[in-house]
């Protein structure tokens, strides 16, 4: 099981929905390459600045529904993590979603800060949400 960093400056995501519009090169340089938060970031999204992903043919898609979490990569390559306001529906395909867990560490980070990413699997993803709601719940009923 992958263990995240102290420095939180690792994020694990589950696959996006449209991970089979993006090249394999993509996928793998996805978590082999960390990226700089950009100056150009606020609560709505975190603009990435580092390797390219590249799209097998375009990076529109029909819009669909967005969470925040999610990793869309507009045609110029560079990620764009969506926030806490992000919008509704978006038209970008998106190569994955960052795991709740992770969301609150990262919306902590801040431009400049570096970050990579760690593939998970959706299963594990879960395990670890039902895991910090029962520390939550054993901290709410301790302090009573």
């Amino acid at each position: 099981m992958y263990m995240q960093p102290k420095n939180g400056a690792t994020k694990r995501f589950i696959s996006g929905p449209q991970l089979d519009a993006f090249s394999e090169q993509a996928a793998a340089t996805m978590v082999s390459d960390p990226y700089l938060i950009s100056s150009e970031s606020d609560r709505m999204g975190y603009r990435l600045k580092g390797p390219l992903l590249g799209h097998c043919v375009s990076p529109d898609i029909i819009s669909d529904y967005i969470i925040p979490g999610s990793i869309q990569v507009p045609g110029s390559g560079q990620p764009i993590i969506l926030m806490s306001d992000c919008q509704m529906t978006g038209g970008y395909a998106k190569i994955g979603v960052v795991i709740g867990v992770d969301i609150p560490c990262l919306a902590q980070r801040k431009p400049g800060d570096q970050v990579a990413f760690a593939r998970i699997e959706i299963d594990e993803a879960q395990q670890l949400w039902k895991s910090q709601e029962q520390l939550i719940t054993r901290l709410a009923l301790n302090n009573c």
